[in-house]
């Protein structure tokens, strides 16, 4: 296994935390200096420290793009959390400012793009490419030889068959199966529930279940 990482960023070793301006009515959190993203540009930390990123995917992941390039820009490092349940694979290649969480599975041959984040439970086939600041819901599988853009959005338990390739800033629904590939910014969705206008033990008797 082969990674591109700085350094590994857990609690003991969190001296500050950072918010965008707008955000910030105090100097402290959880008792450690809290510093405005503004202050961030110009600071002294860019030496000896890495920043763990810990934005949601909103505005499809643009805002988490701007950070991280922004901060990188001024010189900043980025550290990486990798749960102790990952398995990784021969000739994987992480790079820095990952979060992934416990149970994930990534297969040989696979690159994870800066400052990615993995959900739980999720599993991701041999030879895929994770382009940089995507965002993976739990339970999601890719199949072999995937190709996923920058900025993409995987909604819960979707799924991406062997060999297609995302557009960057794809956005995938929850349950859905993409078997196409797909253009930048396309969405992804898979038809809506549907509630059966019938009891379950009929139905059951009609399916031959027991």
């Amino acid at each position: 296994m082969s990674r591109v990482l700085t350094s590994f960023v857990g609690k003991e070793n969190i001296v500050a935390y950072c918010a965008d301006d707008e955000f910030i009515n105090s100097d402290k959190f959880l008792g450690m200096p809290l510093i405005k993203f503004s202050q961030m540009i110009d600071y002294t930390y860019t030496e000896g420290h890495s920043i763990l990123m810990a934005l949601g995917y909103h505005n499809m992941n643009a805002n988490r793009k701007d950070r991280f390039e922004r901060l990188s820009d001024v010189g900043y490092k980025f550290g990486y959390y990798i749960n102790d349940y990952v398995i990784s694979h021969d000739d994987v290649l992480i790079n820095d400012g990952v979060v992934i969480y416990d149970n994930v599975a990534i297969h040989t041959g696979s690159r994870i793009g800066k400052n990615v984040f993995i959900s739980s439970n999720v599993s991701i086939g041999h030879d895929c490419d994770i382009g940089n600041h995507a965002w993976i819901n739990s339970g999601v599988s890719l199949a072999g030889g995937v190709k996923v853009g920058e900025r993409c959005v995987f909604g819960i338990n979707s799924c991406v068959a062997q060999g297609v390739k995302l557009g960057e800033g794809t956005f995938i629904g929850a349950n859905t199966l993409v078997t196409k590939d797909t253009k930048p910014n396309s969405v992804v969705i898979s038809s809506r529930n549907e509630i059966v206008d019938i009891d379950r033990t009929r139905f059951l008797k009609l399916a031959r279940q027991p």
